[in-house]
């Protein structure tokens, strides 16, 4: 009897002793958690451009400017910002009745930027004269991306009193 005991007691810990090793052996593995941040643009705030009164026996130039801004990603690059328009034929009408004007680039980002009104502003790259505007690549999402937009009219045309406007399209086109 005592060898039966003894021999079950040898097989017990030799089957806890298998169990054991098998258990010290964990399988392991591992995996990535990621995303991809991409770049984009929201929160176009605008302001209207608004000359003083036309007088249309003056001879002068007004001008008038205003700021527009909107958010991007950290690190976004722009490949132009466009006007609407076509350069050299820009018009506010009142019915048949129409005032030329000129929108320009500002001479650099930020609502203290000044208007040389040299550059003018149109749509499209390469950026310069004539075509769209290049701001800065953008520092932090929680800081706006402002940017002026300059604009001229000659007084003295043969026109009605009246309300003139015209609608310009912003386009911001980033990579």
């Amino acid at each position: 009897m005592k060898s039966v005991a003894l021999k079950l007691a040898v097989g017990v810990a030799a089957i806890c002793a298998a169990s054991a090793t098998l258990a010290a052996s964990p399988l392991v593995g591992s995996f990535n958690v990621q995303t991809t941040v991409v770049d984009s643009c929201n929160t176009l705030t605008t302001n209207d451009v608004v000359f003083a009164n036309y007088d249309p026996f003056l001879l002068t130039t007004l001008s008038a400017s205003n700021t527009f801004q909107f958010f991007c990603t950290k690190g976004t690059t722009f490949s132009s910002v466009d006007m609407s328009g076509t350069v050299g034929a820009r018009t506010m009408s009142n019915g048949t009745d129409t005032i030329a004007y000129e929108l320009y680039q500002p001479s650099g980002d930020g609502a203290a930027a000044t208007c040389p009104n040299t550059a003018t502003w149109g749509a499209g790259t390469p950026v310069g004269t004539g075509k769209g505007y290049k701001p800065a690549a953008v520092a932090s999402k929680a800081v706006a991306t402002v940017l002026r937009v300059c604009a001229t009219t000659v007084q003295g045309s043969n026109v009605s009193a009246g309300l003139y406007t015209n609608s310009v399209t912003i386009t911001i086109n980033y990579l």
